[in-house]
């Protein structure tokens, strides 16, 4: 795993962080458009820098019709499409 990736790893899971974000940054063993990157905060020049996706979707696959939803889940789907105008 690179240096980047647990740097943002460790970043994540401690709230305070931000607090020591240069300084630990500064002292990161990565290259220099990659510390540039975290510095300027740039999450889309990072990805590229580390090969990641350029976007990322998911699909949410369901059985064709309604009927599987019960009374419940039909009620619940009608509120839905109405809260997004589908």
């Amino acid at each position: 795993m690179s240096n980047v990736i647990q740097f943002l790893e460790r970043m994540g899971s401690n709230a305070d962080f931000d607090r020591g974000y240069l300084t630990s940054v500064t002292a990161l063993d990565v290259a220099d458009a990659q510390r540039r990157a975290l510095l300027d905060r740039d999450h889309a020049g990072l990805s590229r820098l580390l090969e990641g996706r350029a976007e990322m979707r998911c699909f949410i696959a369901t059985p064709i019709g309604e009927d599987w939803l019960g009374e419940a889940g039909e009620a619940e789907m009608v509120e839905l499409r109405s809260e997004h105008n589908i």
